[in-house]
């Protein structure tokens, strides 16, 4: 490997890429440039147009460690329902692995919080292990290990026949079972644009559809 032939071939993420080339002797590759900065932003145009574009559904844009960075209305109105934001903290309110497993977040709310902490879990699980000197996610998996109840998790959901996992989520007289689709960049080549998901709540049925057109 040299300068001009980064660690592709190993499917390396980038972030991973850059710290291999740094520790053979060899400048960066990949840049990190902010989300807000100038080199970002055809993405961050491309970003605020599938948030409106899911409207009424809500949809989010995360980092690798699960920190909202962006978020539409219909993510707003889901999360002000099924959260109550106002008292909790701002890092449980503002990173989705925390809000979903923490038992003062969004737990309460998740009927089949089981089934969903199981797969949380198994995903942070595998991102954690892609890059292994990734600290953030390192603290970030055993921060949330360390919720009660998650020890003791079932490991086998009982939606695992399903064609896809759904989120039911109750709150007084209001619920709505969704399933999730994700959107990444196709060719990044650059750090943060390859971090960037965007997440988008779709109804699971059609008592959901109503309640989110709402």
């Amino acid at each position: 490997m040299n300068a001009c032939t980064p660690p592709r071939a190993i499917d390396l993420e980038l972030r991973e890429a850059n710290v291999m080339l740094g520790s053979a002797g060899f400048a960066p590759h990949y840049s990190g440039a902010a989300l807000d900065s100038l080199e970002l932003q055809p993405v961050r145009r491309a970003v605020e147009l599938l948030l409106q574009q899911q409207e009424p559904y809500g949809t989010v844009l995360f980092d690798r460690c699960w920190n909202v960075r962006r978020l539409n209305r219909g993510a707003e109105r889901l999360f002000a329902t099924f959260l109550d934001s106002n008292s909790l903290e701002p890092r449980l309110t503002s990173n989705l692995i925390r809000a979903a497993l923490h038992p003062a977040a969004l737990r309460p709310s998740i009927v089949n919080w089981n089934d969903l902490a199981v797969l949380l879990l198994e995903r942070l699980t595998r991102e954690h292990a892609l890059p292994p000197g990734d600290r953030e996610r390192a603290e970030l998996l055993a921060e949330v290990r360390d919720y009660p109840g998650v020890a003791q998790l079932d490991s086998d959901p009982s939606g695992a026949g399903a064609p896809f996992a759904t989120v039911h989520l109750r709150r007084g007289s209001d619920e709505v079972r969704l399933f999730t689709l994700l959107t990444t960049l196709g060719t990044p080549l650059d750090t943060t644009a390859q971090e960037l998901t965007l997440e988008t709540y779709f109804p699971a049925d059609h008592a959901s559809e109503a309640w989110l057109r709402r």
